[in-house]
């Protein structure tokens, strides 16, 4: 089971006006994919009508200004984030690899560990300030989403890193020889490693372009 990462603005994610990782890859394999539409995925059908993106975008635009709005008022961000961009970046992971980032800090502080879990598995993370995650409702569904801050994000991912880098782990990685096989414990902790890399990179583009991070 893998996580799929997206940093886009949200009416282009809800609105399905990008291309998700199960499709980039079926055009690699050549292969019929995923089709993903405003109520979620669907499996490929013959004949399968295109989408009203122009009903969907028009919706998904109306509702992400009244997610604006409820931060505003509600939580007193005054940030923007870009929603007119055209940048479209996409990476995946195993969930256990994934989850190793968080279970690690709980491991060095335990109220950090939770934050940082907290950020981690919410719906989508934005670059403004943001002191807790927060509930709002799915623009196309009963559903509520959680929503977090890019930027705590990266805070606590780069305090990780300095946390991980005095590892004794970390230290007995960088003695290894280049090109050395790594197994067992001490391989998870270097895919541990890698996975906190990717995303504070991850948390860095989010930032710097004002465009959100989309987890599912």
């Amino acid at each position: 089971m893998s996580i799929h990462i997206y940093v886009l603005p949200l009416s282009a994610y809800y609105s399905g006006d990008f291309q998700t990782i199960s499709e980039k890859l079926s055009e690699i394999a050549d292969k019929p994919g995923f089709l993903i539409t405003p109520e979620g995925y669907k499996e490929p059908e013959f004949g399968l009508p295109e989408l009203d993106t122009r009903h969907a975008r028009e919706s998904v635009k109306t509702w992400v200004s009244e997610l604006k709005e409820y931060l505003r008022s509600h939580h007193g961000v005054e940030q923007d984030w870009d929603e007119s961009g055209g940048l479209r970046y996409s990476t995946n992971t195993s969930w256990i690899d994934y989850a190793s980032v968080y279970e690690y800090a709980q491991h060095v502080r335990s109220s950090s560990g939770e934050a940082l879990q907290e950020l981690m598995t919410a719906n989508a993370l934005l670059p403004i300030t943001l002191r807790a995650v927060v509930e709002f409702r799915h623009p196309f569904g009963e559903d509520s989403l959680k929503i977090g801050s890019s930027s705590s994000l990266l805070s606590t991912l780069r305090w990780l890193q300095d946390i991980l880098a005095d590892d004794s782990r970390s230290r007995e990685l960088r003695a290894l020889p280049p090109n050395s096989i790594v197994t067992g414990a001490l391989a998870e902790f270097s895919s541990t490693g890698d996975v906190l890399k990717r995303m504070i990179h991850v948390s860095s583009v989010s930032n710097n372009e004002r465009i959100p991070i989309i987890l599912e």
